[in-house]
């Protein structure tokens, strides 16, 4: 009789994933999008418009948890030839344990952090800008000039506006990187349209007004 010994395939964990990202073209702007990770929000509180029940099966039926909606994010690097932007920052160190992937997938992405010139800031929540300075004073990003908003500038470093905040500790994180930006050099995201499109600045009107999600 011959018998087979039993099959065993042990080996040593592999570690943390590879980085995750995706590159495509717009006209000739090479645009490279970065998984920074996912921020969890409770299900009970982030869909509104239906039973919590409904939003439950509706998870269920994808394979997710049902108590919290995991929500990616994902910074863009936009390599225009000139410059070498980057379209908000993630969350740096602010939530190790999901999220903060971004300078790590875009050196797996074939992109020093260094080399980014640009950043954009599109709005001051933790997910877009914490990602500038982690938490031991690091600037991921050290060469790049900081582009922010004017009014999401002003609503959110306002000392009145943040004592108002229900959650305290997010407005003291906004406000660290705030103070990043304040530190590098930082011009108006609205001067630059000014510059670069000005059929696009005449509204006047922001796209996301500030403070926006006033439970944060």
């Amino acid at each position: 009789m011959i018998t087979s010994a039993p099959a065993r395939a042990a080996a040593p964990p592999v570690g943390a994933p590879t980085g995750s990202s995706y590159r495509f073209k717009i006209g000739e702007f090479e645009v490279t999008a970065l998984y920074d990770g996912y921020y969890p929000l409770k299900t009970e509180t982030f869909v509104t418009n239906q039973p919590v029940e409904a939003v439950i099966k509706a998870l269920d039926d994808v394979f997710l948890p049902p108590t919290i909606v995991p929500t990616p994010m994902t910074p863009l690097v936009i390599n225009t030839g000139k410059n070498l932007v980057l379209i908000d920052t993630g969350n740096g160190d602010l939530l190790p344990d999901v999220a903060g992937y971004t300078a790590k997938n875009m050196r797996a992405a074939g992109i020093d952090p260094a080399a980014i010139d640009t950043i954009i800031i599109s709005h001051f929540h933790v997910d877009h800008v914490c990602g500038i300075r982690l938490m031991d004073g690091t600037y991921q990003f050290p060469n790049a000039q900081i582009h922010v908003p004017e009014l999401e500038w002003a609503h959110w470093m306002d000392d009145r506006t943040s004592r108002a905040r229900p959650n305290a500790s997010r407005s003291i994180s906004i406000r660290r990187a705030g103070s990043s930006c304040r530190s590098k050099r930082m011009s108006s995201v609205s001067a630059m349209i000014r510059r670069s499109c000005p059929a696009s600045a005449r509204s006047g009107r922001p796209a996301i007004p500030p403070g926006i999600h006033p439970s944060w």
